[in-house]
């Protein structure tokens, strides 16, 4: 009697386990891991794409975006960092492009901004813009970004990582979104 008891209950124990592994966390990472999904409750979902990296001649830029479905979200938030080896006047506006179409804000915010100890100056800003642009952006990968500081531009192409993360968004998120609208 003693030895069904043990056998049942680690019968249980393990069926329970297993169980646990096999449930899908909500914030499981489709398309390879680029986003992050999280529900908010009343069937509302925020998404966070992780970083994503460009370069121009002289600097880098690695941005990240966070944003509800259009229907139900008010902003999408972009968060970018500009590193380089030369110091940058303020940033007076960013730009992305995906060859179809632009979308600007000039709705920045300076998260912080830090001198060079090792020799790289980095600046990090907050922009937003209306979460279906951003949904719209996400239709085609062949991004640029285009940033407007008080005394010049610079344009920061998508490095080869990025591309191949556009490309997956665009058949991963994008397809969701406008699917479930």
């Amino acid at each position: 009697m003693h030895n069904t008891f043990k056998l049942h209950f680690v019968s249980a124990l393990i069926v329970l386990i297993s169980a646990c592994h096999s449930i899908r966390h909500q914030g499981a990472q489709p398309a390879g891991g680029d986003y992050d999904q999280f529900f908010l409750g009343d069937n509302q979902f925020q998404y966070f794409i992780k970083p994503i990296s460009f370069s121009s001649e002289t600097s880098s830029l690695s941005l990240d975006i966070t944003f509800r479905h259009p229907e139900t979200g008010d902003t999408a938030t972009v968060n970018f960092t500009v590193a380089g080896d030369e110091p940058q006047t303020k940033v007076k506006a960013i730009q992305i492009e995906n060859g179809e179409q632009s979308i600007r804000s000039e709705d920045l915010e300076i998260i912080y901004q830090r001198s060079p100890s090792g020799g790289t100056y980095v600046m990090r800003y907050s922009s937003h813009f209306a979460p279906d642009e951003m949904i719209q952006q996400l239709g085609n990968p062949e991004w640029k970004v285009k940033v407007t500081f008080e005394s010049d531009d610079q344009v920061f192409k998508a490095e080869r990582r990025t591309r191949r993360v556009l490309n997956r968004l665009k058949s991963g998120l994008h397809s969701e979104l406008k699917t479930s609208r």
